[in-house]
C-alpha cells in the first residue's frame, strides 16, 4: 500500500473551530453578510471521482482529512466523501489528494446542518 509523506504538504494555519454561524442550517439565517458554504442539491459524481461513481462513505467534519485519504488508499475501489467547515482545511486535504492522484476521495466545503440532498441512501 502507498504511504504519504505528509511534509510535502506544509499545513497552513488552521483555527480549531469554525465561525458559530456555520453550524446553523442557511435558512435559520435572516442576514447573508458572511461566507457560507454552498447548498448543493444535486451532483455530476464524475466531477469528483475518477470513476464517475457516488460515494460509499462519507466523513462529516473530516478535519485534516488523514482518516479520508488512509481510507482512500486502504479502498481504491470505494469512493469516500468527506465534509469540512473550514475552508483552509478543504484546500489543504484537496491539496494533498491531487498530489497524491487519489482519485476516490475528494473534501467538499459544505455544512451538514443543511442536510444531504444530493446523496442517495439505498436500504
Amino acid at each position: 500500500m502507498k504511504t504519504i509523506d505528509y511534509t510535502k504538504y506544509p499545513v497552513p494555519r488552521i483555527r480549531h473551530h469554525a465561525k458559530s454561524v456555520l453550524y446553523f442550517p442557511l435558512k435559520q439565517h435572516k442576514t447573508r453578510n458572511f461566507s457560507y458554504p454552498p447548498i448543493i442539491e444535486k451532483f455530476d459524481w464524475s466531477e469528483l471521482f475518477s470513476n464517475g461513481k457516488p460515494p460509499l462513505m462519507l466523513d462529516a467534519g473530516c478535519g485534516l482529512g488523514k482518516f479520508l485519504i488512509e481510507t482512500g488508499l486502504h479502498h481504491p475501489n470505494e469512493n469516500i466523501l468527506g465534509f469540512e467547515l473550514r475552508v483552509n482545511a478543504v484546500e489543504w486535504i484537496n491539496k494533498v489528494i491531487t498530489g497524491e492522484n487519489i482519485g476516490n476521495a475528494k473534501v467538499l466545503w459544505y455544512s451538514v446542518v443543511n442536510g444531504f440532498p444530493f446523496i442517495v441512501f439505498i436500504p
